[in-house]
């Protein structure tokens, strides 16, 4: 058999192969300032550090493809993020009161009820704060606290006037003293909320997490008690409140949009290097971006410009990365890029953080001091409509995860050595590691200039 008739399909096969240096891929989300950043700082230092990680190499997602990734998963990822100890908290206080162990259901399910105190005006789904305040209230039945389980179930009328219990799932007895609860909270008369929001009309009402209109509406026979309202007009801005209805009360709201943002409210204070919360955030930016890596960098509470990356493939955080900006502020730009450089070495040729490199901390930010993040999560869809009935567009599915195939070893040095070899030569930048232990080989990076 012949074989030069075969080399031109062997040859059209190997061109159609992908490339066996495929490049991680790297989202940079933006840097949280601390209050003391102007929008056009972050946004530069951002470019800076999309400069970095090109040059070392990686494929990086950011600005417009990075708000296209994001749009479709923005509202569950904030939910994800906020939410999840709730989730969490109330599944285990399930379980507990179906495995008959109420005094441990009720432990849960207030940890439940705690968690949501704050986060509320993340909350657009109230199914979940519900069924939280319906198994406290099984469970207080359970022990025999019967006025717990009255206020409780109290609740859920006030959140829920339609929700009833099924005679085929529930004893007879918990279904009359819940429907004995519902006829109280009904013979009260209803209180009245009258929404506006300045000069915007058509941002979106949530009353107790449930869409009710856009504004200026008016929602009356509301159950007496406590009710949230969120007032939404995407990049008009946002606005939470909440409020003690009595019996007959109008109460009227004027609610005053402010930039939305993932800030936690007012005094909003860093989250610490073990925060839950941090760590919960780039693990959801990582799935909804679909990328191997998400750089994470913000200013700590002294000033200083921290750097460190996250990886969707391992679920870890690199150790960081640390330097003083307000040195040599004309040459901020190479000192980022440098950086970055640097960090972007800490993972290895699959998008997964060297084993040597792995913290069990993030580093610390400002939840609501990242501009950027906050205009992609809540800034890209105009949510203002001409009534309650009109609906939203389909979200796009998430982008899926790339998985990069293995660089050959030769390309990895070449970048590794293109990198070290002249990185700060041209600007005459020094550049020296310090380590505090063995254990802990990241240390900080000091950037000096001679």
């Amino acid at each position: 058999m012949a074989i030069r008739p075969l080399l031109p399909l062997l040859i059209s096969t190997l061109l159609m192969l992908p490339a066996a240096a495929g490049a991680v891929t790297v989202s940079v989300v933006g840097v949280h300032g601390n209050g003391n950043q102007d929008r056009e700082a972050l946004v530069q230092m951002s470019d800076d550090m999309v400069a970095g990680f090109k040059t070392a190499g990686l494929e990086v997602v950011h600005g417009e493809e990075l708000r296209n990734r994001l749009f479709g998963s923005r509202e569950t990822l904030v939910e994800n993020v906020f939410l999840e100890p709730v989730r969490s908290a109330f599944d285990e206080g399930r379980i507990l009161y179906e495995k008959a162990q109420p005094d441990g259901a009720v432990q849960a399910l207030a940890r439940a009820e705690q968690a949501l105190d704050g986060v509320e005006h993340f909350v657009r789904d109230p199914r979940l704060s519900v069924d939280v305040q319906l198994y406290l209230g099984l469970a207080h039945l359970s022990l025999g606290n019967e006025d717990d389980a009255r206020q409780a179930f109290s609740e859920v009328v006030r959140m829920d006037p339609n929700r009833v219990l099924d005679t085929l799932e529930y004893p007879p007895k918990i279904v009359e003293l819940f429907e004995s609860v519902r006829a109280e909270v009904v013979r009260l008369a209803g209180a009245t909320l009258q929404i506006h929001s300045g000069h915007t009309t058509g941002a979106r009402v949530y009353l107790d997490g449930r869409l009710v209109g856009t504004s200026p509406v008016t929602v009356d026979r509301l159950p007496p008690g406590k009710h949230t309202v969120l007032v939404d007009g995407g990049s008009e801005g946002r606005w939470f409140g909440s409020f003690t209805l009595r019996s007959g009360e109008v109460e009227e709201v004027a609610a005053e949009l402010k930039t939305p943002s993932l800030g936690l409210g007012e005094g909003e204070s860093m989250q610490e290097p073990r925060s839950s919360l941090s760590k919960r955030l780039y693990r959801e930016l990582a799935v909804a971006a679909g990328t191997d890596l998400v750089a994470v960098a913000a200013f700590d509470e002294a000033g200083d410009f921290t750097l460190a990356i996250y990886s969707g493939r391992s679920s870890t955080f690199s150790v960081s990365a640390a330097a003083s900006l307000a040195a040599a502020p004309g040459a901020r730009s190479a000192f980022i890029r440098q950086l970055v450089e640097r960090v972007a070495r800490y993972s290895d040729d699959s998008g997964a953080i060297k084993e040597e490199r792995v913290s069990a901390e993030a580093i610390p930010l400002l939840m609501g001091g990242n501009v950027q993040l906050n205009e992609y999560l809540f800034g890209a869809e105009d949510w203002r409509v001409a009534d309650a009935s009109a609906t939203r567009p389909v979200d796009p599915e998430p982008a899926p995860v790339r998985r990069a195939p293995p660089k050959a070893a030769a390309v990895a040095v070449a970048i590794i050595a293109g990198v070290l070899g002249a990185a700060g030569a041209g600007i005459g930048i020094g550049v020296g590691v310090s380590q505090a232990n063995a254990v802990d080989p990241g240390g900080v990076l000091v950037i000096t200039v001679p």
